[in-house]
């Protein structure tokens, strides 16, 4: 790579010359190209010299872009709305991002609260693993109850998810989950078990992302 005909092969600078820089493409122009990349001795059209995008499609998304609270890597560090960008304390379980907020709300408040941040709603919780991870966190921050997004509100006694999410899990405690005048979900119990609410009253809530 030196501009000279070294091997008298009529080329110059071909490919698998000494000294070829890797290139990334960069899709999106920000100065940082994604996974694709080539090796020559000058920069292919729209490539750069610094790999590192995690999504090459958006320019808002690279190792020097702000991290900011919408469910997304912003600054491609493995990582998802860390560093203290959301209004509640933020923990990962299963790839997802979980806001754990203590401010004491009412079910549909806390509901407009976690809507607030891009990407969240109130938590679903859809197996029994990701239940006891949830509470048990919950219980780091309070021992107090916890709002969660299922609702039978709408017709009684069919509980449903504000994601939409298929019903399919359920863990009430015993007598929990039937009663006309309590419409909402709640944690904060031990064993991990459910107890419906009146959405009227008060507790914290936690949050799920989808990336």
């Amino acid at each position: 790579c030196n501009g000279y005909d070294d091997d008298c092969d009529g080329l110059v600078d071909e490919a698998g010359s000494v000294g070829e820089t890797t290139w990334y493409y960069d899709a999106d122009g920000d100065g940082y190209g994604g996974t694709t990349s080539v090796s020559s001795c000058t920069a292919p059209s729209g490539s750069v010299a610094t790999g590192g995008d995690c999504d090459d499609s958006g320019a808002g998304t690279n190792p020097s872009a702000p991290d900011i609270c919408d469910v997304i890597d912003n600054d491609c560090d493995g990582s998802i709305d860390e560093g203290g960008f959301c209004p509640c304390s933020v923990q990962t379980y299963g790839g997802h991002p979980y806001q754990f907020c203590r401010t004491s709300s009412n079910w549909n408040d806390a509901a407009v609260a976690c809507a607030a941040s891009p990407g969240y709603t109130l938590a679903t919780l859809t197996s029994a693993s990701e239940n006891t991870w949830v509470v048990t966190t919950a219980f780091t921050y309070s021992s107090g109850r916890w709002w969660a997004g299922g609702y039978d509100s709408v017709i009684e006694g069919r509980w449903e998810w504000i994601t939409g999410e298929t019903w399919s899990y359920t863990n009430w405690a015993a007598g929990e989950g039937s009663s006309q005048s309590q419409d909402c979900l709640q944690l904060g119990n031990t064993d991990y078990t459910w107890a419906d609410a009146s959405c009227r009253s008060s507790g914290g809530y936690v949050c799920e992302g989808v990336p």
